[in-house]
């Protein structure tokens, strides 16, 4: 994956994701980028946690009943 990075003239930061992901975030200051830099850290410090995290977001947004989703796991 390759990201850059931008400052505006008004003192936004645009974060760019290419590659694997894609896509942009859009900070209004520096102190929205290092908030979400200190939460990206916490997030991804302990990989199996975010993975854990990213499955339980994942059921409570997932229309299919958990009956149908227990049948695929067997």
């Amino acid at each position: 994956m390759h990201f850059e990075l931008y400052l505006t003239d008004d003192n936004q930061i645009h974060l760019v994701l290419q590659g694997e992901a894609c896509g942009a975030i859009v900070f209004r200051d520096t102190g929205a980028f290092a908030a979400f830099m200190e939460e990206v850290h916490a997030l991804f410090h302990d990989y199996k946690q975010f993975i854990e995290a990213y499955q339980e977001l994942l059921m409570m947004e997932t229309p299919i009943p958990e009956p149908f989703l227990d049948a695929f796991d067997d």
